[in-house]
């Protein structure tokens, strides 16, 4: 979560590098800090909160409860300051929270979202779990079928809602590197994306970054970014791929920074590539090759 004012995120860039944070993948106890220690970095642009210590569930009524995340409140605030990029995203590789039962279900779903992490308007009853501080946009991490109902609904009011408010915000989803899709394709085919963080990994299948070039469908994903819902909305496609290996473990589709160079020379060149997302900033940070987000900025820039 950032403010609109200072977001750093550049769809005229090849170079952007976004990462999620909240989830602490890599595993330890001390392995994730918070939000803003990963701000201080100034390889990385993006940042997508999947909720770390605040992690309430979607409740399409009653918005969020009563969760006050005080500390990511602070955080938003610094990170804007030093012009990041950050979204709130929801869903995750096991979500079902979001079966909206139907489309009138999935636009109250979004307007409290709005309510709660948009700008904070006078008068307003929203319970705010990050107080006074708002989000740039919103990630759509979801990664089975039937999570996914009514989501273009849910999508769609949030696209509205962020272009009728002054300022930039962002809508992005995380598909899988299958395509075409079958968790968000009426997400991706109905309503206007600026990032789509194509996860190239976890998927047990030839288009994973690990068997790069053999099955790589970055090339239609490049061919469905070439035709936006929206013109005013350009849609930037990223290379997701692991940080890092999770501790005590070998992660199979983590690759070392040799092997990930040769898929981004093989990538960036792309009309609409964004840049490259990153899972998750806890292995990021915990990452024996020291060098590895900085190599991956400078082979973007390269």
């Amino acid at each position: 979560m950032a403010s609109t004012t200072f977001a750093s995120f550049d769809p005229n860039s090849k170079s952007n590098i976004a990462m999620y944070w909240g989830q602490n993948s890599f595993g330890k106890k001390d392995s994730q800090q918070n939000l803003g220690h990963y701000c201080d970095n100034a390889d990385v642009d993006n940042l997508a909160d999947q909720g770390g210590k605040c992690k309430p569930q979607l409740e399409t009524d009653q918005g969020l409860g009563d969760t006050k995340c005080g500390e990511v409140e602070t955080d938003i605030t610094s990170c804007q300051g030093k012009g990041k990029t950050v979204l709130l995203s929801f869903g995750g590789q096991t979500a079902s929270s979001a079966q909206f039962k139907s489309d009138d279900e999935a636009t109250t779903a979004a307007q409290n979202v709005w309510a709660m992490f948009g700008p904070n308007k006078e008068n307003s009853n929203a319970k705010r779990p990050s107080g006074n501080a708002s989000v740039n946009g919103f990630d759509l991490d979801y990664e089975t079928p039937d999570a996914a109902s009514h989501m273009a609904k849910f999508a769609q009011t949030l696209r509205e809602l962020m272009d009728a408010e002054t300022g930039k915000y962002y809508l992005t989803t995380a598909p899988k590197c299958t395509y075409p899709s079958t968790e968000l394709g009426e997400v991706l085919t109905s309503v206007a994306l600026d990032m789509v963080f194509v996860m190239f990994y976890d998927n047990n299948n030839d288009c994973d970054a690990k068997n790069y070039p053999t099955g790589f469908t970055f090339n239609e994903w490049n061919s469905f970014a070439a035709k936006p819902v929206n013109s005013s909305h350009p849609t930037r496609v990223f290379l997701g791929v692991p940080g890092g290996n999770i501790a005590a473990k070998n992660d199979p589709y983590y690759l070392q920074s040799t092997q990930l160079g040769g898929v981004i020379d093989g990538t960036k060149n792309n009309s609409n590539f964004g840049g490259v997302m990153l899972w998750d900033a806890s292995r990021v940070f915990a990452n024996d090759d020291t060098n590895f987000l900085s190599g991956i900025k400078g082979k973007l820039k390269g």
